[in-house]
């Protein structure tokens, strides 16, 4: 994967897309009969689609203009925890497609599924941290999972739109931003050098105004800054590709 960041780019793009529409016709949606997913044994084969967004940035620059007051997180970073789930039970907040499921304190993804929370609130300015684990740390090749930031309806009220950050199975980053299938790059792959393939991960996106900061085991991965959804409130979303991601936590905080 390392090799070849253009593929991620591609395969992420498309999930992009595929995310974005099913969010709109089927979000919140539940199955009763779930059951755990199995290890992937082989590589999932995606079908073979010609992806043209209206605009891809491959090679952006670091964002180095941006002030970064800290390279690693610090308990003094964080603000007022305004919201957290560390997944004890099932308690009916977050949608479950078929193949996914709340078990032994973890929120289980299957392969290409998507959950959204019925939370009331929307965030604007908010730090976003969630503990994740691959369930098939081998399988690295166009994996991974992928959280939608301030997602809401854009102003057309006919799509979504939102601010994406995705973390692949060998701990490359990327970013995006999407309105409605209109899917922009807006960050270029980038190595978290802390991330652990055979381990727990813990990604945290700080989200103030039009700065965005990613870091990968409270270590700083990179920044971009994107004032389009600046001003909009909206909810997480959080989605994987080619593989099973258990989740530890997903928490909220405000801005110190």
């Amino acid at each position: 994967m390392r090799d070849n960041p253009q593929a991620l780019t591609w395969i992420f793009l498309f999930v992009a897309l595929a995310s974005a529409i099913a969010v709109i016709i089927a979000a919140l949606i539940s199955n009763s009969n779930l059951q755990l997913p199995p290890t992937p044994t082989s590589m999932i084969q995606l079908p073979s689609v010609t992806i043209t967004p209206t605009k891809v940035h491959a090679e952006i620059q670091p964002t180095l203009n941006l002030t970064l007051p800290f390279q690693k997180l610090s308990p003094s970073d964080y603000g007022r925890l305004l919201s957290e789930d560390s997944f004890d039970n099932d308690t009916g907040v977050w949608s479950l497609q078929k193949g996914s499921l709340i078990q032994n304190g973890m929120l289980i993804l299957a392969p290409e599924t998507f959950t959204v929370p019925n939370w009331d609130t929307k965030y604007s300015n908010f730090i976003f941290e969630t503990k994740f684990q691959f369930f098939d740390p081998s399988q690295t090749e166009y994996a991974g999972i992928s959280v939608y930031l301030r997602e809401a309806w854009c102003l057309s009220a006919t799509s979504k739109c939102s601010n994406q950050v995705g973390v692949s199975a060998n701990g490359e980053v990327l970013a995006w931003r999407l309105n409605g299938s209109d899917v922009e790059q807006i960050m270029a792959s980038t190595s978290a050098s802390d991330f652990s393939i055979n381990g727990a991960n813990k990604l945290t996106v700080i989200v103030n105004e039009s700065e965005f900061r990613i870091f990968i085991n409270d270590v700083f991965v990179r920044a971009f800054s994107d004032s389009t959804y600046q001003h909009q409130s909206g909810n997480v979303v959080l989605d994987v590709v080619r593989t099973s991601v258990a989740l530890d936590y997903v928490r909220i905080y405000t801005i110190p």
